[in-house]
């Protein structure tokens, strides 16, 4: 399993419902801020998240339903 189906699974098993940011993701993995980002705007044109504005400090995402 590559560490993109990793993140993805953190993120639709793991988080669930909840809201989440490149942070949660750069602290699970221990993986830089721009290749967090590359994962997390992946996960988006795969649409397995959403954009989600305005939700705590910055930019956060929700596991689409």
């Amino acid at each position: 399993m590559g560490i993109y189906e990793e993140i993805v699974e953190y993120t639709t098993e793991i988080l669930e419902e909840r809201y989440f940011n490149v942070f949660h993701i750069t602290r699970k993995f221990r993986i830089d801020y721009d290749i967090a980002q590359f994962y997390v705007d992946k996960m988006l044109k795969d649409e397995v998240t959403s954009e989600v504005k305005n939700v705590g400090i910055g930019v956060s995402y929700k596991v689409a339903s």
